[in-house]
């Protein structure tokens, strides 16, 4: 009998073995039972016959055994390499992969394609939580640096302490605390939860509206709002958020000038676009910029989370947000999201 490699060959070979001599048990069985109580002959086996069946039963052995051997083989390599793959990625090795078997193990190959896509995920996670914390650590190490260096230099006397330190030091506290608050609303526009009922969303437009008119004129900006009639069952915060990323988003990102805030019903569809007229972004970054804390070639300040929320926004209604070339010579932001999210 061939070796078999494993428990489960084992088993395997077992099973089978005892199929085989089970199926010439019963064939010789079954063809005495048909002489005797329908043919009604009587039983004559001689010594030809016995060695004969016993023979048989061997044979269904060593060839069961030879087919539990080859079936093993097949099903177990496949588990060993993920077995393998597994103890590599516990030891902090999220490269390892696996070969995936041909498809007539099915539920084999399901099983090295799931741990693939597994291994792949978590290697992403393990990349974005390292981008995470160098992007963290850069956001808040300037603001510190700035805000140390006014406040020893107020002690050694380099400065005067007076309230133009003062007031530097403040806008450094205010940085940091914008910091702080944007990853605060990173954690909550992560949350896939939804808190959704009916909301009239042109009404929260036209607040939002009264809130962000006034500093989008000083800062030169003419803004168009078309706010049409929409209501829609949303969760009426995380909608707020992406409107008020997107809209200062424009006010510290775009040129001055002509802009547009539009809110539409297409079929069952709620569409926001906010556009303006420059500079534009590079085809390159659509796809990039709506992660956390990527931003275009920019002097602006933020921390490049305004965009990412807009997305998380969208994505927990099963909507999306798309980057498209603006009809003003700029770049549009659309959110579209179902009125049933």
């Amino acid at each position: 009998m061939i070796s078999c490699h494993s428990g489960l060959s084992r088993k395997l070979a077992l099973r089978m073995a005892l199929v085989a001599v089970c199926s010439v048990v019963l064939t010789v069985a079954g063809f005495l039972a048909i002489q005797v109580f329908i043919l009604k002959q009587p039983i004559l086996l001689d010594t030809r016959d016995y060695v004969a069946i016993v023979s048989f039963c061997i044979l269904g052995v060593v060839m069961g055994s030879v087919a539990a051997n080859h079936l093993a083989r097949q099903i177990v390599s496949p588990v060993r390499r993920i077995a393998a793959a597994a103890r590599r990625i516990s030891e902090n090795d999220l490269s390892a992969r696996v070969d995936e078997p041909d498809e007539t193990l099915g539920e084999v190959q399901e099983l090295a394609r799931d741990f693939n896509l597994m291994a792949v995920r978590l290697d992403r996670l393990a990349k974005e939580r390292k981008q995470w914390r160098d992007a963290i650590s850069h956001e808040l190490r300037t603001p510190l640096m700035i805000l140390r260096g006014h406040l020893q230099g107020g002690l050694d006397g380099i400065y005067p302490n007076d309230d133009r330190l003062l007031s530097l030091a403040l806008s450094q506290v205010e940085t940091l605390t914008r910091v702080m608050g944007d990853l605060a609303a990173m954690e909550d526009a992560e949350d896939p939860g939804l808190q959704a009922h009916p909301v009239a969303v042109d009404r929260l437009l036209s607040d939002i509206r009264s809130l962000m008119d006034p500093p989008l004129r000083r800062a030169g900006f003419v803004v168009d709002w078309r706010i049409a009639p929409v209501a829609a069952v949303v969760d009426e915060t995380r909608i707020r958020q992406a409107v008020v990323a997107l809209v200062q988003n424009l006010l510290v990102h775009a040129t001055p000038g002509p802009a547009k805030v539009q809110l539409q019903q297409n079929d069952d569809r709620l569409v926001l676009t906010v556009a303006d007229s420059g500079p534009g972004i590079d085809a390159a970054l659509s796809e990039t910029i709506f992660e956390p804390f990527k931003r275009g070639p920019t002097q602006a300040s933020g921390c490049g989370v305004g965009l990412a929320m807009a997305r998380y926004a969208a994505d927990a209604h099963g909507g999306s947000v798309q980057l498209r070339p603006s009809d003003l010579g700029g770049s549009a932001f659309v959110v579209i999201v179902p009125l049933r999210g």
